[in-house]
Protein backbone atom coordinates (compact mmCIF):
# COMPACT_ATOMS: atom_id res chain seq x y z
CA UNK A 1 0.00 0.00 0.00
CA UNK A 2 2.85 2.64 1.11
CA UNK A 3 3.76 2.62 -2.70
CA UNK A 4 0.68 2.83 -4.18
CA UNK A 5 0.09 5.72 -2.29
CA UNK A 6 4.10 7.35 -3.39
CA UNK A 7 3.54 6.85 -6.76
CA UNK A 8 -0.43 8.53 -6.77
CA UNK A 9 0.86 10.93 -4.73
CA UNK A 10 4.14 12.06 -6.60
CA UNK A 11 4.06 15.34 -7.23
CA UNK A 12 0.05 15.71 -7.99
CA UNK A 13 -0.80 17.81 -4.65
CA UNK A 14 0.35 19.39 -2.07
CA UNK A 15 -1.53 18.61 0.50
CA UNK A 16 -3.45 15.93 2.00
CA UNK A 17 -6.32 16.50 4.00
CA UNK A 18 -7.63 13.85 6.18
CA UNK A 19 -11.45 13.97 7.95
CA UNK A 20 -11.59 10.71 9.90
CA UNK A 21 -9.76 9.97 13.03
CA UNK A 22 -9.73 5.64 13.22
CA UNK A 23 -6.06 4.30 14.27
CA UNK A 24 -6.74 1.95 10.94
CA UNK A 25 -5.54 5.23 8.77
CA UNK A 26 -2.07 5.52 10.20
CA UNK A 27 -0.20 3.48 7.30
CA UNK A 28 -2.28 5.46 4.86
CA UNK A 29 -0.71 9.04 7.07
CA UNK A 30 2.45 7.49 7.26
CA UNK A 31 3.02 6.57 3.57
CA UNK A 32 1.27 9.86 2.54
CA UNK A 33 4.03 12.14 4.27
CA UNK A 34 6.86 11.31 2.69
CA UNK A 35 5.71 13.22 -0.26
CA UNK A 36 3.15 15.76 0.89
CA UNK A 37 2.21 17.28 4.15
CA UNK A 38 -0.58 15.81 5.72
CA UNK A 39 -3.99 17.44 7.95
CA UNK A 40 -5.95 15.90 10.10
CA UNK A 41 -9.67 17.45 10.90
CA UNK A 42 -11.51 15.73 13.76
CA UNK A 43 -14.10 16.51 16.52
CA UNK A 44 -12.19 16.20 20.12
CA UNK A 45 -13.53 13.01 21.48
CA UNK A 46 -14.06 11.40 18.30
CA UNK A 47 -10.26 10.72 17.41
CA UNK A 48 -7.43 8.13 17.83
CA UNK A 49 -4.56 9.40 19.83
CA UNK A 50 -2.62 7.86 16.81
CA UNK A 51 -3.56 9.61 13.75
CA UNK A 52 -3.01 12.91 16.15
CA UNK A 53 0.50 11.72 16.20
CA UNK A 54 1.28 11.16 12.68
CA UNK A 55 -0.28 13.79 11.23
CA UNK A 56 1.73 16.93 10.05
CA UNK A 57 -0.97 19.19 11.31
CA UNK A 58 -4.13 19.13 13.37
CA UNK A 59 -7.71 21.07 12.91
CA UNK A 60 -9.97 20.74 16.29
CA UNK A 61 -13.35 21.36 14.49
CA UNK A 62 -16.33 21.92 16.86
CA UNK A 63 -20.17 22.43 15.62
CA UNK A 64 -19.37 26.36 15.71
CA UNK A 65 -16.55 26.41 13.30
CA UNK A 66 -18.63 23.94 10.95
CA UNK A 67 -21.96 26.07 11.12
CA UNK A 68 -19.59 29.29 9.83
Amino acid sequence: MRRQIRVGLNKQIGKAVLVAGDSYYVPAIKAAKETVNVTLCYYEGTIHRRPLNVSDERVRWTLHSVMI
